[in-house]
């Protein structure tokens, strides 16, 4: 993949977390509903506790995105050749910076607030994704 098109899709994946961030409370919360709907069909021995699915969607959601950002960053700034620590502090110095950033962002929107704990949950998701490329990487070798 050529460098410009990495960087692309590093940009146009943190295009798309700002977009989710900067829906409004309800809106959130419905998207987050919905998909609470569609694994609870999936599931449907789950009766009781929805509000803790509803919770793991949401929390899920975090982690995924931010996980995919890191493999995204991994794999633009591989084409630097850098060594690997290197590689890994710059992924996620600014994967965690931009999930900051993003919280930061989120106490500007009406029904929404910056949460600690979701920049936290979102670093899970960097140091997750970082793991998974470099293990990706060292059994490609």
């Amino acid at each position: 993949m050529r460098q410009w098109t990495s960087w692309l899709l590093v940009i146009l994946w943190m295009a798309l977390i700002f977009y989710f961030s900067h829906q409004p409370g309800t809106e959130s919360s419905d998207l987050s509903g919905s998909v609470m709907q569609v694994v609870l069909n999936l599931l449907p021995f789950v009766t009781e506790d929805t509000e803790f699915i509803h919770l793991l969607v949401r929390k899920g959601a975090h982690v995924f995105v931010y996980f995919l950002l890191a493999i995204l960053l991994m794999n633009a700034i591989r084409l630097y050749h850098l060594r690997t620590v290197n590689r890994v502090v710059i992924a996620l110095g600014v994967s965690i910076l931009y999930a900051a950033s993003d919280e930061y962002h989120q106490t500007f929107i009406d029904g929404r607030a910056g949460q600690v704990s979701d920049v936290l949950i979102d670093s899970a998701g960097v140091v997750l994704g970082i793991g998974v490329y470099l293990l990706w990487e060292k059994f490609r070798k």
